[in-house]
């Protein structure tokens, strides 16, 4: 059986019910499972995962410490060769106002901007961390009607501008094939991430199991 570090989380009760049973992978691991569910509303497919296992206690801490903290989260749909049907970004920036006790919590999903306020820390990182039902892709881009995957890149706190291009990197090719990158091209990614003490950053690689086009749902 692979072997994976573990993730740095709260072990109390509310970080327990985040996590799921996902525990990310680090550095030169394979990429952890993770657990990706399709629907379809129209000709749109849907995406719907959890990643809340990846918010380290070093990132709660500058959270909850009033300090703005981000999370880029890449997402790349993968056909049945592996090279990336479409990508996509959420981003989530939060910030905990220590005079008012809440977190302000900006959720951007391409286009679509959430503006939002929490009274309690975990439920802020479970509003950006929880992924439910947001548009992926058009149906018709899906011609199989199986063996797609989706690949996830979570990042913390990417505030220096080559954390940004090494994450622009992974999403213009999440396999790694091209271009004379070998095909652990994403596990480079995740050890520069966790390198870089300084910028403070972690990033962690997940990919699905195999995928099915998901039947249009009945009106």
């Amino acid at each position: 059986m692979r072997a994976m570090r573990t993730a740095r989380v709260r072990t109390f009760l509310a970080g327990l019910a985040l996590l799921g049973g996902t525990t990310p992978a680090f550095a030169d691991d394979e990429p952890a499972g993770l657990d990706v569910a399709l629907s379809r509303r129209r000709n749109v497919v849907q995406m719907s995962f959890d990643v809340t296992s990846t918010f380290t206690e070093e990132f709660r801490k500058r959270l909850s410490g009033g300090l703005t903290s981000l999370v880029l989260m890449n997402v790349a749909l993968l056909d049945q060769r592996g090279d990336a049907i479409v990508k996509r970004t959420r981003r989530c920036e939060m910030r905990f106002d220590i005079w008012d006790e809440v977190v302000h919590l900006r959720t951007s999903d391409g286009p679509r901007i959430q503006r939002k306020r929490f009274p309690l820390i975990e439920d802020a990182l479970r509003a950006c961390g929880v992924v439910e039902q947001v548009p992926l892709v058009d149906s018709a881009l899906m011609r199989r009607s199986s063996g797609y995957r989706v690949m996830v890149q979570v990042a913390l706190n990417p505030v220096s501008p080559e954390l940004m291009e090494k994450s622009r990197e992974f999403m213009s090719n999440p396999r790694g094939t091209s271009s004379g990158r070998p095909r652990a091209f994403f596990g480079a990614v995740a050890r520069f991430f966790r390198s870089q003490t300084g910028a403070k950053a972690d990033a962690f690689v997940f990919r699905s199991g195999p995928l099915s086009r998901p039947a249009r749902a009945s009106p």
